[in-house]
């Protein structure tokens, strides 16, 4: 991630944020197609899902957060059961 600006990372962050509030359906669908785009790069998807891992463990990942982390990972064409989820 250091190649990218961080105000960029943050403003695109908040952007789907915002989107996945207003309404979660689209927003969330929004969000996993950007997440997606990086499926082609084996490097920038570990990087992704770790993050979201990261982000997630937050006080422990439940199941909830565990779905979520799966979808992610269907997105970068990646298995969570290689990162012990």
């Amino acid at each position: 991630l250091k190649q990218y600006e961080q105000s960029k990372l943050i403003a695109m962050f908040e952007e789907h944020v915002s989107n996945i509030k207003f309404s979660s359906r689209t927003g969330v669908s929004g969000a996993l197609k950007v997440i997606g785009k990086l499926a082609g790069s084996p490097e920038k998807a570990e990087a992704a899902l770790l993050i979201a891992i990261s982000i997630a463990d937050e006080g422990g990942i439940g199941d909830e957060e565990k779905v979520v982390l799966g979808k992610i990972a269907d997105a970068l064409n990646l298995s969570l059961s290689n990162y012990n989820l």
